[in-house]
Protein backbone atom coordinates (compact mmCIF):
# COMPACT_ATOMS: atom_id res chain seq x y z
CA UNK A 1 0.00 0.00 0.00
CA UNK A 2 1.31 3.43 -0.70
CA UNK A 3 0.47 4.99 2.37
CA UNK A 4 3.62 3.35 3.23
CA UNK A 5 6.93 3.85 2.69
CA UNK A 6 7.11 5.23 -0.46
CA UNK A 7 8.65 8.67 0.34
CA UNK A 8 8.75 11.14 3.25
CA UNK A 9 5.71 12.55 2.86
CA UNK A 10 5.00 16.19 4.13
CA UNK A 11 4.55 16.38 8.08
CA UNK A 12 1.57 16.96 9.33
CA UNK A 13 1.41 20.01 11.56
CA UNK A 14 0.09 20.12 15.23
CA UNK A 15 -3.18 22.39 13.95
CA UNK A 16 -4.65 19.53 11.91
CA UNK A 17 -4.95 17.10 14.30
CA UNK A 18 -8.67 17.56 15.74
CA UNK A 19 -8.04 18.66 19.92
CA UNK A 20 -11.66 18.54 20.36
CA UNK A 21 -12.21 14.63 19.17
CA UNK A 22 -9.62 13.59 21.00
CA UNK A 23 -9.75 15.30 24.04
CA UNK A 24 -13.23 14.31 24.20
CA UNK A 25 -13.06 10.49 23.57
CA UNK A 26 -9.70 10.00 25.88
CA UNK A 27 -12.07 7.64 27.82
CA UNK A 28 -14.28 6.14 25.20
CA UNK A 29 -12.77 2.18 25.10
CA UNK A 30 -13.95 2.05 21.60
CA UNK A 31 -12.62 5.16 20.06
CA UNK A 32 -9.31 5.44 18.21
CA UNK A 33 -6.65 7.32 19.36
CA UNK A 34 -2.69 8.37 19.18
CA UNK A 35 -1.27 5.20 20.65
CA UNK A 36 -3.91 2.94 19.78
CA UNK A 37 -3.52 -0.44 17.00
CA UNK A 38 -5.44 -0.77 15.00
CA UNK A 39 -7.06 -2.77 11.79
CA UNK A 40 -8.78 -0.94 8.63
CA UNK A 41 -10.98 -2.00 5.30
CA UNK A 42 -9.72 0.65 2.87
CA UNK A 43 -10.07 1.27 -0.67
CA UNK A 44 -8.30 4.08 -2.08
CA UNK A 45 -9.66 5.62 -5.16
CA UNK A 46 -7.15 8.11 -7.78
CA UNK A 47 -8.88 9.70 -10.49
CA UNK A 48 -11.84 7.69 -10.51
CA UNK A 49 -10.42 4.36 -10.55
CA UNK A 50 -10.00 2.10 -7.64
CA UNK A 51 -5.71 2.57 -6.97
CA UNK A 52 -5.56 0.19 -4.22
CA UNK A 53 -7.84 -2.19 -1.82
CA UNK A 54 -7.78 -4.74 0.64
CA UNK A 55 -10.39 -6.34 -0.43
CA UNK A 56 -9.35 -9.22 -3.13
CA UNK A 57 -12.63 -9.59 -4.83
CA UNK A 58 -12.86 -5.40 -5.46
CA UNK A 59 -8.94 -5.53 -6.61
CA UNK A 60 -10.05 -8.46 -9.04
CA UNK A 61 -13.22 -6.32 -10.52
CA UNK A 62 -10.88 -3.28 -10.91
CA UNK A 63 -8.16 -5.52 -12.94
CA UNK A 64 -5.60 -4.59 -9.76
CA UNK A 65 -5.80 -7.97 -8.49
CA UNK A 66 -2.01 -8.66 -7.34
CA UNK A 67 -1.96 -12.74 -6.67
CA UNK A 68 1.30 -12.18 -4.54
CA UNK A 69 0.08 -10.01 -1.78
CA UNK A 70 -1.83 -10.81 1.15
CA UNK A 71 -5.34 -9.18 1.38
CA UNK A 72 -7.30 -8.30 4.55
CA UNK A 73 -7.49 -5.49 7.04
CA UNK A 74 -4.51 -3.50 7.07
CA UNK A 75 -2.84 -3.29 10.73
CA UNK A 76 -1.01 -0.27 11.97
CA UNK A 77 0.02 1.79 15.15
CA UNK A 78 -1.51 5.24 15.52
CA UNK A 79 1.36 7.17 15.26
CA UNK A 80 2.56 10.34 13.22
CA UNK A 81 5.99 10.19 11.27
CA UNK A 82 5.80 6.00 11.63
CA UNK A 83 6.25 5.00 8.33
CA UNK A 84 2.43 6.01 7.40
CA UNK A 85 1.14 9.21 5.60
CA UNK A 86 0.55 11.43 8.41
CA UNK A 87 -2.87 12.32 6.77
CA UNK A 88 -3.87 9.65 6.77
CA UNK A 89 -3.60 8.46 10.34
CA UNK A 90 -4.93 11.76 11.48
CA UNK A 91 -8.15 10.66 9.62
CA UNK A 92 -8.32 7.33 11.55
CA UNK A 93 -8.29 8.86 15.16
CA UNK A 94 -11.74 9.64 16.66
CA UNK A 95 -13.21 7.07 14.21
CA UNK A 96 -15.42 4.62 16.63
CA UNK A 97 -14.84 0.70 16.32
CA UNK A 98 -16.97 -0.44 13.33
CA UNK A 99 -17.45 3.10 11.90
CA UNK A 100 -16.82 3.81 8.32
CA UNK A 101 -15.59 7.05 6.60
CA UNK A 102 -14.79 8.98 3.47
CA UNK A 103 -11.71 11.48 3.08
CA UNK A 104 -9.45 12.87 0.49
CA UNK A 105 -5.95 14.20 1.12
CA UNK A 106 -4.37 16.66 -1.00
CA UNK A 107 -1.50 16.60 -2.89
CA UNK A 108 0.35 18.72 0.01
CA UNK A 109 -0.63 16.32 2.38
CA UNK A 110 0.17 12.86 0.32
CA UNK A 111 3.02 12.75 -2.17
CA UNK A 112 3.54 16.28 -3.02
CA UNK A 113 3.27 18.10 -6.68
CA UNK A 114 4.57 16.38 -9.39
CA UNK A 115 8.21 17.73 -10.23
CA UNK A 116 8.55 17.58 -13.91
CA UNK A 117 12.36 18.91 -13.26
CA UNK A 118 13.14 15.86 -11.88
CA UNK A 119 13.32 14.13 -15.26
CA UNK A 120 16.24 12.84 -16.22
CA UNK A 121 17.31 11.23 -20.00
CA UNK A 122 20.00 8.96 -20.09
CA UNK A 123 22.10 7.66 -22.58
CA UNK A 124 20.64 4.16 -24.04
CA UNK A 125 24.45 2.98 -24.58
CA UNK A 126 27.81 4.41 -22.56
CA UNK A 127 31.55 3.06 -22.48
CA UNK A 128 33.08 1.68 -19.54
CA UNK A 129 36.30 1.16 -18.28
CA UNK A 130 36.87 -2.74 -17.49
CA UNK A 131 39.40 -1.98 -15.07
CA UNK A 132 38.07 -0.61 -11.68
CA UNK A 133 40.80 0.65 -8.21
CA UNK A 134 38.82 -0.31 -5.25
CA UNK A 135 40.22 0.57 -2.23
CA UNK A 136 41.94 -2.32 0.29
CA UNK A 137 39.73 -1.36 2.90
CA UNK A 138 36.40 -2.40 0.79
CA UNK A 139 38.07 -6.44 0.66
CA UNK A 140 39.11 -6.13 4.26
CA UNK A 141 35.98 -4.82 5.84
CA UNK A 142 34.75 -8.66 4.13
CA UNK A 143 37.61 -10.81 5.22
CA UNK A 144 38.66 -11.64 1.36
CA UNK A 145 42.05 -11.76 0.92
CA UNK A 146 43.41 -10.72 -2.06
CA UNK A 147 46.61 -11.11 -4.29
CA UNK A 148 47.57 -10.00 -7.88
CA UNK A 149 46.06 -12.89 -9.92
CA UNK A 150 43.26 -13.87 -7.50
CA UNK A 151 40.05 -14.34 -9.19
CA UNK A 152 36.26 -14.27 -8.11
CA UNK A 153 32.67 -13.81 -9.24
CA UNK A 154 30.47 -11.12 -8.91
CA UNK A 155 27.38 -9.91 -9.97
CA UNK A 156 28.54 -8.94 -13.18
CA UNK A 157 30.69 -11.43 -13.56
CA UNK A 158 34.44 -12.97 -12.94
CA UNK A 159 36.84 -10.69 -12.06
CA UNK A 160 40.80 -10.64 -11.51
CA UNK A 161 42.91 -8.46 -9.45
CA UNK A 162 45.58 -7.05 -12.20
CA UNK A 163 47.85 -4.68 -9.50
CA UNK A 164 47.84 -3.88 -5.71
CA UNK A 165 49.70 -0.94 -5.02
CA UNK A 166 49.34 0.35 -1.32
CA UNK A 167 45.69 0.79 -0.21
CA UNK A 168 44.94 0.17 -3.85
CA UNK A 169 43.46 -2.56 -5.66
CA UNK A 170 43.00 -2.50 -9.75
CA UNK A 171 40.53 -5.14 -10.70
CA UNK A 172 39.57 -5.94 -14.10
CA UNK A 173 36.36 -7.78 -15.44
CA UNK A 174 35.86 -10.19 -17.61
CA UNK A 175 32.72 -9.54 -19.67
CA UNK A 176 31.67 -10.93 -23.45
CA UNK A 177 29.19 -9.60 -26.11
CA UNK A 178 25.78 -10.51 -25.41
CA UNK A 179 26.30 -10.78 -21.20
CA UNK A 180 23.70 -9.48 -19.10
CA UNK A 181 23.50 -8.79 -15.97
CA UNK A 182 22.01 -6.16 -13.48
CA UNK A 183 23.91 -3.22 -12.88
CA UNK A 184 22.66 -0.45 -9.97
CA UNK A 185 19.21 -1.68 -10.31
CA UNK A 186 19.16 -1.55 -14.54
CA UNK A 187 18.84 -4.59 -16.52
CA UNK A 188 22.53 -4.08 -18.60
CA UNK A 189 23.67 -6.39 -21.97
CA UNK A 190 27.61 -6.02 -22.78
CA UNK A 191 27.12 -4.77 -26.53
CA UNK A 192 30.66 -4.85 -27.47
CA UNK A 193 34.55 -5.30 -26.05
CA UNK A 194 37.52 -3.63 -27.40
CA UNK A 195 40.72 -4.94 -25.84
CA UNK A 196 42.84 -2.28 -26.44
CA UNK A 197 41.86 0.56 -24.44
CA UNK A 198 39.60 -2.16 -22.39
CA UNK A 199 36.11 -1.14 -22.11
CA UNK A 200 33.28 -2.16 -23.16
CA UNK A 201 29.84 -0.60 -24.92
CA UNK A 202 27.15 -1.50 -22.20
CA UNK A 203 23.17 -0.98 -23.12
CA UNK A 204 20.21 -0.87 -21.28
CA UNK A 205 17.41 -3.58 -21.84
CA UNK A 206 14.63 -1.34 -19.62
CA UNK A 207 10.65 -1.59 -20.51
CA UNK A 208 8.45 1.26 -21.09
CA UNK A 209 6.42 1.86 -18.20
CA UNK A 210 8.19 -0.15 -15.99
CA UNK A 211 9.77 0.80 -12.55
CA UNK A 212 12.96 -0.03 -11.50
CA UNK A 213 14.78 0.90 -8.15
CA UNK A 214 18.49 2.58 -8.63
CA UNK A 215 20.22 5.36 -6.36
CA UNK A 216 19.43 8.62 -7.26
CA UNK A 217 22.09 10.68 -8.05
CA UNK A 218 21.03 13.96 -6.98
CA UNK A 219 19.69 12.48 -4.05
CA UNK A 220 22.21 9.36 -2.71
CA UNK A 221 18.88 7.50 -2.12
CA UNK A 222 17.19 4.35 -3.13
CA UNK A 223 14.48 5.75 -6.08
CA UNK A 224 11.99 4.06 -8.14
CA UNK A 225 12.40 5.22 -11.78
CA UNK A 226 9.54 4.80 -14.26
CA UNK A 227 10.77 4.68 -17.73
CA UNK A 228 8.67 6.94 -20.09
CA UNK A 229 10.30 6.61 -23.17
CA UNK A 230 12.73 4.47 -24.52
CA UNK A 231 14.42 5.40 -27.55
CA UNK A 232 17.34 4.37 -30.15
CA UNK A 233 19.66 6.76 -28.12
CA UNK A 234 18.11 7.85 -24.59
CA UNK A 235 15.79 6.85 -22.15
CA UNK A 236 13.55 9.77 -20.14
CA UNK A 237 13.56 8.27 -16.48
CA UNK A 238 10.69 9.52 -13.76
CA UNK A 239 11.70 9.56 -10.11
CA UNK A 240 8.43 11.27 -9.06
CA UNK A 241 6.41 9.20 -6.61
CA UNK A 242 3.47 7.50 -8.47
CA UNK A 243 1.12 9.35 -6.77
CA UNK A 244 2.48 12.53 -6.74
CA UNK A 245 0.20 15.88 -7.59
CA UNK A 246 -2.80 13.51 -7.09
CA UNK A 247 -5.78 13.60 -4.52
CA UNK A 248 -5.93 10.41 -2.96
CA UNK A 249 -9.61 9.45 -2.12
CA UNK A 250 -10.22 6.64 0.90
CA UNK A 251 -12.85 5.14 2.24
CA UNK A 252 -12.15 2.99 5.68
CA UNK A 253 -13.75 0.88 7.84
CA UNK A 254 -12.70 0.75 11.41
CA UNK A 255 -12.65 -3.39 12.20
CA UNK A 256 -10.42 -3.91 14.87
CA UNK A 257 -8.60 -1.86 17.84
CA UNK A 258 -6.50 -2.37 20.50
CA UNK A 259 -6.21 0.39 23.05
CA UNK A 260 -2.23 1.63 23.48
CA UNK A 261 -1.39 0.95 26.99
Amino acid sequence: MLVFGCVNPPPVSNSTINNTVVSSNLSNPSVAQYGDNVSVDYTLTVDGKVFDTDNATLANESGIYDPTRDYGPLKFPLALNSGILNSFVTNIVGMKLGDTRTFEIPPDQAYGAYNMSKLMVIPQYYNKSLLEDVPMSYFTQRNITVTKGTSFNTSVGTVSVQNISGDNVTIFYFVHPGQTFTLNGFPTTVESVNMTDFTATMGFNLTVNETYTSTDPTTGQETGFKVLNDTNDSITLDPNPPLAGKTLDFVVKLVQLQKGS
